[in-house]
């Protein structure tokens, strides 16, 4: 852990590009203007980018505990940077959408909702700020890395995760699924689908959501393959509730 700083800046071009960036902030006719925050934010935005270079598929090595152990200061202000250096210094490569599809085959169910682990604070905003949108909505309140999803919101949110040209038929399997007419499908396209279907009283529960999710086209190939654990989650989740049931059990 000591000789991380070495390890991401191993040669001294490397090290250059660093200083330059710090220097722009100082040497043309602005030194002392950058506030102590603004330093922080700029200081970690360089220190990230290079972590992210080398293992942007290993989220471990980025994490607000990792980091506050490398840094030492507390996961919160780790948590706060990451925010800060997303709005002042935008990473190019950032794509919530995939990055939250990753997280999917860690969801879990409970009471009718699905809970999904979320550790960076800019992949739970992107999130939060798509369903709402829409007219859902997410509760965080336990705990701001866990972002809780109904069924119906869900499926507003994979109409979003899909390529504008699928969606026209995602709604159309939907209804084909429900046995309802899908004539009026057009009329839905711009509207927020699964607030709809749950405001004209169609349950829209966990087990239907698996079986819709195995049916529709999820937009391609990273959306699929995301989405299978979740499939079979939701549907040993539906099975379940099936059994007690039939068997009567709380």
């Amino acid at each position: 852990m000591n000789n991380i700083y070495e390890t991401l800046f191993n040669d001294q071009k490397t090290k250059a590009e660093a200083f330059d960036k710090i220097a722009e902030n100082f040497y043309f006719a602005n030194f002392g203007s950058m506030s102590k925050t603004d330093f922080e934010t700029l200081m970690f935005s360089i220190y990230i980018e290079k972590i992210l270079e080398k293992s942007v598929n290993e989220p471990d090595t980025f994490s607000d505990y990792t980091l506050s152990k490398y840094l030492g200061i507390t996961q919160q202000k780790i948590n706060n940077l990451k925010i800060r250096k997303e709005l002042k210094y935008p990473r190019k490569e950032f794509n919530w959408k995939q990055a939250f599809l990753a997280g999917l085959s860690n969801a879990v169910l409970e009471k009718n909702k699905i809970k999904v682990f979320i550790d960076d604070p800019n992949i739970a905003i992107e999130v939060k700020h798509a369903i709402e949108i829409n007219g859902g909505f997410t509760d965080s309140s336990f705990n701001p890395k866990i972002c809780v999803i109904s069924p119906a919101d869900f499926i507003d949110l994979i109409c979003i995760l899909c390529e504008k040209s699928e969606v026209y038929e995602i709604k159309n399997k939907i209804l084909d699924k429900l046995n309802k007419n899908t004539q009026s499908v057009e009329f839905l396209q711009d509207r927020p689908f699964g607030k709809q279907l749950k405001d004209k009283g169609i349950d829209f529960g966990i087990d239907l959501l698996g079986d819709l999710l195995s049916e529709i086209p999820l937009g391609g190939k990273s959306i699929s393959k995301a989405c299978t654990d979740l499939i079979n989650l939701l549907r040993d989740k539906g099975n379940l509730q099936k059994f007690k049931f039939a068997n009567n059990i709380n």
